[in-house]
């Protein structure tokens, strides 16, 4: 093989080593045709080349520095005892073969008493064994059909040979190329002889370099320079292998490209948001030139998706992308911060008016796809909140202004728009206090869980229990769910909560199980529509059952309405895996929404509750009592048990019970109770007389 033939260089030794998963690198061919070595070592480790040597320890240095760098290995020193001469000299190339995996072809070389084993030149090829010649030009052909591009040059830097990928890849013949300067092939041309100073000192080279062909058309490869130094230290010979990086690198742009992509839209998402308020901060800085972000977020958009279904909440989403991106012209920077909030980065905007004036425009997209939600019998506006930034913030900053002017302009009842101002309403600053506070009460476990008695319209008794989170800040005092659980689902901190409450549910009543009038009572926890998405909840019911050793019958997981809404597979998927469990299953607040009976179909559940929207009104509303009526028949005929929430007179139960609902909870009978006050009142209630 002419690559490892030289006037001071003879192979008396063939071999090629192959890499085996968990097995290291294995010798695969032994070719030692002058039968050098006692025995064949194919088939052996590597280690097996310098077993018993003195110089073990330099051996395995050189071939682990060789391996990681992927260079050519090259030693010389004393080998196996049992060959006829013990002083060798060993070089390998690395080679990439057609799999991707590497592969290292080498010889070794001796010397007797100082010299050259006589008529053993393999650069005579007429003095080649036929077996030696055959594997040599085998060897030769696995670098010509390397998948790594390969050029071997000169001690001069002038190219002497390239392998077929390389030809390829330049669009060139090997005549065309062969003395050829091999830097002119570059972008940037390098100065050569700099790389060959550094290449005589035996020093290989690693580093990205653009190439480009004669049509121009540039590639960019990693690139090893492996230089190749006779027995008195002159470089013989440079060695290049390129790995082509040209596909890997656009595969790579368009991975960037997805992930700065919101999927629905086709908007640049929350991450390119970032990169372009980055990019603008900077001309904030270094030019003057202020922008403003427009934070923009649908007023009400669930309804539509209850109304008329996530598909066509989805198409709307998509409609009004296209109009905004129309109305506002694509010079503005829009952006999908995900679901139904939206941004826009007005560069450069030196005056509030521009950036009002922006957001008038956005109402005119927003009206134009209004018009699909009036079909569905809703009115589409939106909450814009605006920041003009002048200074250099972060993008944490920008982002949060908005957020707080956005916010500010929800809490004026929606559509309108509000610009930041320092300082900006106390209760927007709360609000961030709060979830910073939520963070804080979850790691010290501040949170409570309290339990509402659920009664038995037929016999009258405390047959079940719902458990509610409670929070008592020490600074806030006591904080409603209604505020902080939807702060926990927007900072993702409802995910830990829903762990921590199903644990301590089923623990307090294993605890509650041990007294005999408290024995028979189950509880029920409530699912979020994010706990219907992991896996890791499922496994904590579980998790939490094994733990405090709670029969799973005891145990009810409620879902709401709008949680299974967003998500009805992940939903009928999770309801089918606690059933498996024994887990009972509910819908909650039942008639909130407006897909109910379609839910009824699709979930598998063994009971519902009527939600207290409905409850409240029955005593006077004939058409609430209507609703009611039906909800409780249609539960009987699926075979589930209904349970109404939210009873607070007399009036409502007996009707209630008269239409043969199953169960009750409300402040007619108790507010939800601390776990220490809950066995005290179970054993002092008298029982509901009907």
């Amino acid at each position: 093989m002419h690559a490892l033939c030289s006037p001071s260089a003879m192979p008396t030794v063939l071999f090629s080593l192959t890499a085996e998963l968990d097995w290291g690198w294995r010798i695969e061919q032994w070719l030692d045709p002058q039968q050098l070595w006692k025995r064949s070592l194919q088939g052996f480790a590597v280690e097996q080349l310098w077993q018993n040597s003195t110089s073990s320890h330099d051996w395995q240095v050189s071939f682990r520095q060789a391996i990681q760098s992927q260079g050519i290995w090259q030693h010389t020193g004393k080998l196996r005892a049992d060959s006829i001469e013990s002083n060798w000299y060993l070089l390998a190339y690395p080679c990439q073969l057609e799999n991707s995996s590497h592969c290292y072809l080498g010889v070794l070389q001796t010397t007797v008493g100082g010299r050259e084993v006589e008529g053993s030149n393999p650069c005579s090829e007429g003095k080649l064994s036929p077996l030696l010649r055959h594997r040599l030009r085998q060897q030769e052909l696995a670098l010509e059909h390397s998948s790594d591009l390969m050029i071997r040059c000169n001690n001069r830097g002038f190219i002497t040979w390239a392998n077929q990928a390389l030809l390829e890849r330049q669009n060139k013949s090997l005549d065309s190329i062969v003395g050829i300067d091999f830097t002119q092939l570059r972008t940037q041309p390098t100065e050569r002889h700099t790389l060959l100073q550094m290449l005589r000192t035996g020093q290989a080279l690693n580093a990205m370099v653009e190439y480009q062909t004669e049509e121009k058309e540039f590639y960019l490869v990693q690139e090893k320079l492996l230089p190749i130094l006779s027995d008195d230290g002159e470089l013989e010979t440079i060695v290049i292998v390129q790995q082509d990086l040209t596909f890997q690198a656009a595969a790579e742009i368009r991975t960037q490209q997805q992930l700065q992509t919101d999927a629905l839209t086709g908007l640049p998402n929350r991450k390119g948001m970032y990169q372009s308020i980055r990019h603008n901060l900077g001309r904030v800085e270094t030019h003057k030139q202020p922008f403003a972000l427009l934070r923009i977020n649908l007023d009400r958009f669930q309804r539509v998706n209850d109304a008329a279904g996530y598909h066509f909440g989805d198409y709307l989403l998509r409609s009004l992308a296209l109009n905004l991106r129309r109305v506002l012209g694509y010079g503005t920077e829009l952006a999908c911060l995900g679901g139904d909030e939206f941004a826009a980065v007005i560069a450069p905007c030196y005056q509030e008016e521009e950036a009002i004036a922006i957001a008038d425009e956005v109402r005119s997209a927003i009206a134009i796809s209004g018009s699909l939600a009036a079909a569905a019998g809703i009115s589409l506006t939106a909450s814009i909140g605006i920041v003009l930034v002048d200074t250099n913030l972060t993008e944490e900053m920008v982002l949060d202004r908005a957020n707080q002017a956005m916010f500010a302009a929800k809490r004026r009842g929606g559509d309108c728009t509000v610009i930041y101002r320092l300082p900006l309403h106390d209760s927007i600053r709360q609000e961030a206090a709060l979830q910073f506070a939520l963070r804080q009460a979850i790691a010290e476990q501040e949170l409570k869980l309290a339990y509402q008695p659920i009664i038995s319209l037929r016999t009258g008794q405390i047959i079940s229990l719902e458990a509610l989170l409670r929070w008592n800040h020490p600074h806030f005092g006591y904080i409603s769910p209604a505020l902080f659980i939807p702060l926990a689902e927007d900072s993702g901190q409802i995910e830990s909560l829903g762990e921590w409450a199903v644990h301590e549910a089923c623990h307090q009543l294993a605890e509650w199980a041990k007294q005999p009038d408290l024995a028979h009572l189950r509880v029920a926890v409530n699912c979020s529509f994010v706990d219907l998405k992991t896996e890791r909840w499922a496994a904590t019911v579980k998790t939490a059952l094994q733990s405090s050793q709670l029969p799973p019958s005891q145990l009810i997981v409620e879902y709401t309405e709008s949680a299974i809404a967003k998500d009805p597979a992940a939903a009928i998927a999770l309801s089918s895996y606690l059933q498996d469990l024994g887990v009972d299953v509910a819908l909650d607040d039942f008639g909130s929404g407006y897909s109910s009976m379609a839910y009824l179909i699709q979930f598998q559940a063994q009971g519902l509750k009527i939600d207290r929207s409905l409850i409240t009104p029955i005593v006077e509303d004939e058409r609430s009592q209507a609703v009611v009526r039906t909800i409780i028949d249609l539960a009987k005929r699926l075979g589930l048990r209904t349970t109404a929430e939210g009873v607070e007179e007399r009036e409502q139960l007996e009707l209630l019970h008269s239409w043969g609902c199953d169960f009750a909870q409300g402040f007619y009978f108790s507010r939800p109770l601390l776990a220490d006050d809950l066995p005290d009142f179970i054993r002092n209630y008298e029982g509901l007389s009907l």
